[in-house]
This record gives C-alpha cells, structure tokens and sequence, in this order.
C-alpha cells in the first residue's frame, strides 16, 4: 500500500512501516496522529486519486523522536563596506512511522 500525503504544504509518499522526517510537530514522542489530507492512495489492486485530497482514507503516524540538523551558516557580506555577518541555524525535525494506511 501506498498513499501520497500532505503535511503543511509538503507532499510525502509513504509505505506502511516506513520511517519519514517532517518539519517539527509540537506533540510528545511515542504518540499517534492521524492524517487526513490524502492525495493519492493505492492498496494493491487499485488506483484513486483526490480531488484535492480523499474523503474516507486516513494514515495513522507514531511519533519516534524529535532531533536537530546538523548546523547550516548563511553568510551576508557587502563588498568593500567592511561588513560580513554569519548565521547559524539548526533546523528541528521530526522523526515519524507509518503505522496504517486504509479507510477510516
């Protein structure tokens, strides 16, 4: 089974028992959230799609921890004015598995 969802403006193809990182998602480790916003969705034998997003199908997510990239730095610089300023930023994520997929 597969199923093609959206999360804030993201699209992910997710599989059951499959492992995806999101942006972070205020709610305590070891918990289930449901999805509703289903585009695309096949369970073997057959094809549907939304128009945008599917009425009757949901996908069930455990939250397995949340972490933090590694550090990114954005550098400004203006030439010849003797100004160069550095910014670090570590982005926090979000680690989630696929728990089901099917109708509600």
């Amino acid at each position: 089974m597969h199923a093609l969802i959206s999360d804030r403006n993201k699209q992910y193809l997710v599989k059951e028992n499959c492992f995806i990182k999101v942006d972070f998602i205020n709610v305590a480790a070891n918990s289930i959230i449901n999805i509703d916003d289903v585009i695309f969705y096949n369970n073997g034998d057959s094809v549907i799609f939304g128009s945008p997003f599917l009425k009757d199908v949901v996908v069930k997510l455990e939250v397995i921890n949340h972490f933090k990239l590694d550090k990114k730095i954005t550098l400004k610089f203006r030439r010849r004015k003797h100004h160069m300023k550095r910014i670090g930023n570590r982005q926090k994520m979000t680690t989630l598995k696929v728990i089901f997929i099917g109708n509600k």
